[in-house]
């Protein structure tokens, strides 16, 4: 049911998406492979496109009271969807959405500890309720790591829930304390 924004309300349940041309499902393979051998698959990821905007902009603003800038949102992500400075993969399943995961890539300008200059930040990290504790995440992830380390970024940064966090670890991240933030209130 529509609410007259243009997007869907969001809900903790899979998103119906139609089949995508562009599906990958191939599972990470060698030394670095990070998957539990004790879960089945029964999704493929695929990279979203920029018809998936609204989607993506459900799993962003994924709070009732975040509602509101779903449409801002679904509007700032899709062309940077089309430029690849929004990179994003969704886990699916049976033609649903239970999972997606992207990355803003930006040009932070060279740092001594980061060179070429380019910084990522992993953001909208998403499965459904009904998919969680199977691998979704992680995975998603992952993949997002894996492209990154093949385009030569290696600063990667991203926030983290409390349960996230060991999830994150694993994948090599480490807590990093040096920021602060300012909100500046309308």
């Amino acid at each position: 049911k529509k609410d007259g924004s243009g997007t869907r309300p969001y809900s903790d349940r899979a998103h119906r998406m139609p089949p995508q041309p562009r599906a990958i499902g191939q599972r990470r393979q060698g030394p670095g492979a990070r998957e539990n051998p004790r879960m089945e698959r029964s999704w493929t990821l695929r990279r979203v496109i920029p018809s998936d905007a609204d989607m993506v902009a459900a799993h962003g603003c994924f709070r009732p009271e975040d509602a509101e800038c779903r449409p801002a949102y679904a509007q700032w992500v899709k062309p940077k969807i089309g430029t690849g400075t929004y990179l994003g993969w969704f886990a699916v399943e049976d033609g649903v959405v239970v999972g997606g995961a992207g990355v803003v890539l930006l040009d932070w300008g060279p740092t001594r500890g980061n060179p070429g200059g380019q910084m990522a930040r992993i953001t909208n990290v998403f499965s459904a309720e009904s998919h969680r504790r199977q691998g979704i995440s992680k995975a998603l992830v992952a993949t997002l790591l894996d492209h990154l380390d093949a385009q030569g970024i290696g600063e990667v940064r991203l926030g983290a829930t409390e349960p996230a966090r060991e999830m994150y670890r694993s994948l090599g991240f480490t807590e990093y304390a040096a920021e602060m933030r300012r909100v500046r209130q309308p």
